[in-house]
């Protein structure tokens, strides 16, 4: 990142008692307890917590600015920058580096798979490129700019996901990353609280379009009928993923405990073993291919860089004890990935006994207990051992499913006191809710119990 006071002042409109400041910038910081001398300080502000009260603690750890939306309650004497809105100042110091980086700019949405897809993309990318991308899934107005401060600003390609859930997000995030690609993974029933429906979700995942540079192009999921209707509209250069293309690939079974893969790619064919299977994983897959061919990798570059591949923590991650398989997918769920994982658990236990541990679907609006009720009903289907469930959703999984092996939890401990009294003693078992149930501490617990 190479900032100095001067561009931060204009890219933000600030205004101050303040002349020609060409200083150096060193990062941004959002939180005080992290501050180093030649940072800038934003006074960001949320439900709980107010930057400007953290202002003096910064200064005094060495910040060479402060920038706010209202006075400060002391008297600074390094430089206050004042804005209209200091998240939206955020947003326009990060657009101001991207409009003046060399690297191309990916930015990647959908309702599921966006960090998976993204982790995918930068192990095969950076076998010919130095990429940057997100930290952790920081993809919203405050995670993507801080994701960009931390880029080191020779990267040839950013990768960055990006993250909505009303209707106004996608158009904040766009007007900042302007991206040469868009790629849109999906669209399924996911943050209805905001965007009412699908057909709304599909709306506004196709708004990134808007703001792709004019010589760029969307890749797009061809086999998303919805997508395929709302991207119509934006006359841009498009590619569109699909299954029996040229480029694709098929998921072909388990190896120990491992997926195979079958690629096809510019006329070359070959298999991979990768530390996750079943067939929801070739979306993320195909659409890494397409990107793989828009930056004109050769089929070497993309077996070396899956075989590098590490999944992140709490997604789909497959760890062992002496009795269990325990599948962590803890980080995050809605309908489209509760069913994908559910069918991954129960294809890896074949004839094993299996358990599952899940927690509320959250920002359904409306369709919450729609989508819970088909929840129990889909777990019918596929015949779990047991099911242990927290959440205020419970009871509607349970009017669907039923009460035999089917326990409510309120807490790690209640947990485990089900878990002794079931049937269930070895097996696969999988931990899978939305990030506001916490159901880690429910995992932690588990593997203490079980010696892991």
């Amino acid at each position: 990142m190479q900032l100095n006071l001067n561009d931060i002042i204009k890219a933000t409109n600030a205004i101050g008692d303040f002349e020609d400041i060409d200083i150096p910038v060193k990062s941004i910081k959002t939180d005080s307890r992290t501050v180093e001398p030649g940072d800038v300080f934003i006074c960001l502000c949320g439900d709980r917590f107010d930057g400007h009260t953290f202002a003096k603690e910064a200064e005094k750890k060495g910040a060479i600015a402060l920038v706010v939306h209202r006075p400060l309650d002391f008297i600074p004497s390094i430089p206050v920058l004042l804005v209209n809105d200091t998240v939206k100042a955020l947003g326009d110091i990060a657009c101001f580096l991207r409009t003046n980086t060399k690297a191309k700019v990916v930015a990647i949405t959908g309702s599921c798979g966006k960090t998976t897809t993204k982790e995918i993309a930068y192990a095969v990318l950076s076998q010919k490129f130095k990429v940057g991308k997100n930290l952790g899934n920081w993809n919203n107005q405050i995670g993507v700019p801080l994701s960009i401060f931390q880029f080191q600003g020779e990267e040839d390609i950013w990768l960055l996901e990006v993250g909505i859930n009303n209707k106004r997000d996608m158009d904040e995030l766009g007007s900042i990353l302007r991206p040469d690609i868009a790629l849109i993974l999906n669209v399924g029933p996911c943050h209805l609280q905001g965007l009412k429906d699908e057909e709304t979700v599909a709306e506004n995942k196709s708004k990134l379009l808007k703001y792709v540079n004019i010589d760029g192009v969307a890749i797009i999921n061809g086999d998303n009928k919805a997508l395929k209707e709302t991207t119509s509209k934006y006359n841009i250069n498009k590619m569109f993923f699909s299954k029996g293309e040229d480029i694709d690939i098929k998921f072909m079974g388990l190896v120990d405990r491992k997926g195979k893969f079958l690629i096809k790619y510019n006329n070359q064919e070959g298999t991979i073993i990768l530390p996750f299977w079943g067939n929801h994983f070739e979306e993320n897959l195909r659409a890494v291919l397409y990107l793989s061919f828009y930056f004109k990798l050769d089929f070497k570059d993309i077996l070396t860089g899956l075989e590098s591949l590490n999944l992140p923590n709490q997604r789909f991650k497959v760890v062992e004890s002496d009795k269990y398989i325990i599948i962590d997918d803890t980080y995050n769920a809605n309908p489209m990935s509760m069913r994908a994982s559910l069918l991954a658990t129960k294809e890896l236990a074949k004839n094993r006994s299996f358990a599952v541990v899940l927690g509320d679907m959250a920002e359904l609006g409306e369709r919450e207990e729609v989508e819970h009720h088909k929840l129990g009903l889909f777990l019918k289907t596929i015949k779990p051992d047991v099911v242990f469930y927290k959440g205020k959703c419970a009871k509607l999984v349970q009017d669907t499913y039923g009460r035999e092996n089917f326990f409510i939890v309120n807490d790690e401990d209640e947990f485990i006191s089900f878990y002794k009294n079931s049937n269930f003693k070895d097996g696969v078992i999988l931990f899978k809710a939305s990030r506001s149930i916490g159901l880690e501490k429910l995992l932690n617990k588990f593997k203490l119990e079980v010696g892991y």
